[in-house]
């Protein structure tokens, strides 16, 4: 795992909160009017299958820390993660999902804004608990790149 070099960011909106998921991904600090400070990307090695956001290129996910293809999202198939680098989190959200009622919070890309998935905070139904403090990733807004092979989408 490496670090970018710091780049210095300006954004008009209030971006969501980061997310803590062992190896975090973004510090921000406030001036007024605007946020605005400096934030650090974690990018994995090229020798690794990498997951990335298919807008920015912004690394995600590994390959050794999906958990399942069987997952569907707003825009076709997700995948569910271990760990993420990379995003911020929205508020925590109520969702009706085919499995049962969950508590969430939608996944933000760090770059450029884009909403990638969610994290289960609260699964309600025993049998979905395996879910909570896991994130997915919808396959249609990722593409991957690494371990042997060059860049594609997901």
């Amino acid at each position: 795992l490496k670090h970018s070099s710091p780049s210095t960011c300006l954004r008009s909106r209030p971006l969501p909160n980061a997310i803590s998921c062992g190896r975090l991904v973004f510090t921000l600090l406030a001036a007024t009017g605007f946020e605005m400070g400096r934030f650090f990307q974690r990018y994995y090695d090229d020798d690794e299958a990498v997951y990335k956001c298919s807008g920015c290129r912004t690394h995600f996910a590994q390959y050794k820390d999906l958990l399942s293809t069987n997952f569907r999202g707003r825009t076709g198939n997700a995948l569910l993660f271990n760990q993420v680098v990379n995003v911020t989190a929205g508020p925590l959200e109520q969702s009706v999902m085919t499995t049962g009622l969950h508590t969430i919070r939608c996944l933000y890309c760090v770059v450029c804004e884009e909403r990638v998935g969610w994290k289960y905070e609260v699964a309600f139904e025993e049998d979905q608990k395996y879910k909570e403090g896991r994130f997915i990733l919808e396959e249609g807004l990722l593409s991957t790149a690494g371990a042997g092979g060059g860049e594609s989408e997901a």
